[in-house]
């Protein structure tokens, strides 16, 4: 591990939101929410900038480890969190960080192709602008498709969990990477649960962590329930039945949902499930 100073600094960069808390966005992010993502950001060892320029609620530049934040997000800690995901992911599994980057890829060029060819040029407009300010060193002819996958992932990976078909696919095809990302999951879940201990009860800034609190115990209640029904399967099948497959244990139990994981928003910023 990197190590960093109790500030969040090494190699005197600074971890943590880059921008100043003023202007716009004292207006439309809580000091609360700012100083949460702040927290969030360090341990992660990214940066956060918060802009008011982009189409999209966030995305993440792995040339500069900076998460960028839309002000006008109804919810930008999910962003965050979305990211952090991915980061346990990759810490816990690159094999399964890997695997999870190659089935969204190709759910997005399946699903979503259009919108998947947007976001890689916006991305691709993001880094050329990047380049051309001077705040990375990079060769334009270096910016593939293939090189903002990475970004890709991080940024529709909404779109995958929203798909329950999808994500009972992919646990059937991947049943050990997706053990894998279920232990992301909750890591992330778990540190909203300590984020919520620090947040003023009945405030805006609690019901926009609650949101993201929903939105993860629903994906963890999903796969936990793919993964046991497909191991049911197993022993069902097996001559040793009684043993517990390997693959759940110290796996814990998490109570049952039936609200579908989204991270989808309507103009208003209301949480839409996939039934509306």
């Amino acid at each position: 591990a990197i190590k960093k100073d109790q500030k969040g600094k090494e190699n005197n960069k600074k971890y943590g939101v880059v921008t100043k808390y003023t202007g716009n966005i004292s207006k439309k992010i809580s000091k609360e929410i700012y100083d949460l993502m702040d927290m969030v950001a360090k341990p992660l060892q990214v940066q956060i900038r918060i802009v008011d320029d982009i189409t999209q609620n966030g995305y993440y530049n792995k040339e500069t480890g900076t998460i960028t934040v839309s002000m006008n997000s109804k919810n930008p800690m999910l962003t965050v969190f979305s990211h952090e995901t991915l980061h346990h992911l990759k810490q816990i599994s690159p094999k399964a960080y890997q695997t999870f980057e190659n089935a969204v890829i190709n759910y997005m060029q399946t699903n979503h192709a259009n919108e998947f060819k947007e976001r890689i040029e916006e991305y691709r407009n993001n880094y050329y602008k990047a380049i051309d300010s001077g705040e990375i060193k990079l060769s334009k002819d270096k910016i593939t498709d293939q090189y903002l996958y990475e970004e890709v992932v991080a940024n529709c990976t909404g779109l995958f969990f929203d798909d329950e078909q999808a994500i009972e696919e992919y646990v059937n095809k991947h049943n050990k990477e997706s053990k894998s990302l279920l232990q992301a999951i909750k890591e992330t879940l778990s540190n909203i649960l300590k984020a919520l201990k620090n947040i003023k009860p009945g405030t805006k800034e609690e019901k926009m962590l609650l949101s993201c609190k929903e939105d993860f115990e629903n994906l963890q209640s999903m796969f936990w329930n793919l993964m046991n029904e497909g191991a049911k399967a197993k022993v069902d099948l097996s001559t040793e039945i009684g043993d517990t497959p390997t693959e759940f244990k110290n796996v814990e139990d998490v109570s049952d949902s039936e609200v579908p994981f989204s991270l989808k928003e309507d103009s208003e910023g209301n949480k839409l499930s996939e039934k509306q």
